[in-house]
């Protein structure tokens, strides 16, 4: 029940900030971009969140932090489609043309990932497609931060010192993955 309270807490920060930031962004010529821009934004750093959840709990020995990743997770794959929507909708390029730029097929494949792994997060889901490879299916997780980092740095105007040192941090984060410790520990 905390964590559901921690969620909205989150979420309501989020759009919060969301706000601010569309009232703040003066590199965007109309406010749909800044939207859009905003909750880009918000989606690669839930994601980040998310992969650092793990290597944190693992670390201050505060137990599985399953929950509270699948929340992150799951906030993440839903910025990310509002982010798509809101970007598809204002944008001047046809649907079509837009398949052809290659920062935006790193957004696409990004949001791919994401939606498969948000659909696979569920109890009910996993048990009737009887996916035993849940695990390595949601390591996808570290791919679309890739490709959300790369779709991010190719976009007009990205801020890239923040992009850049939000991925280096995640990145140093992960590999606390790889510190002596019980394997049991690990989840």
């Amino acid at each position: 029940m905390k964590l559901r309270w921690a969620v909205a807490g989150v979420w309501l920060v989020s759009v919060l900030l969301v706000m601010v930031f569309v009232r703040a962004d003066v590199g965007a010529y109309s406010r749909a971009l800044a939207l859009a821009r905003a909750l880009g934004l918000l989606s690669l750093t839930y994601l980040g969140v998310t992969l650092c959840v793990s290597p944190l709990a693992r670390l201050l020995r505060v137990g599985p932090a399953s929950n509270l990743r699948r929340a992150l997770g799951l906030a993440a794959a839903a910025s990310a489609l509002l982010h798509a929507t809101c970007a598809v909708w204002q944008s001047p390029l046809r649907l079509a043309e837009q398949y052809e730029e290659p920062g935006l097929r790193w957004g696409m494949g990004a949001l791919l990932v994401l939606c498969a792994l948000a659909v696979t997060s569920f109890g009910v889901v996993l048990r009737r497609l009887r996916l035993s490879t849940w695990k390595e299916l949601h390591r996808l997780a570290y791919a679309a931060f890739g490709c959300g980092v790369l779709h991010a740095l190719s976009m007009p105007f990205a801020w890239t010192v923040a992009i850049l040192g939000g991925s280096v941090l995640v990145l140093l984060v992960g590999l606390l993955r790889f510190l002596p410790g019980d394997e049991r520990e690990r989840d």
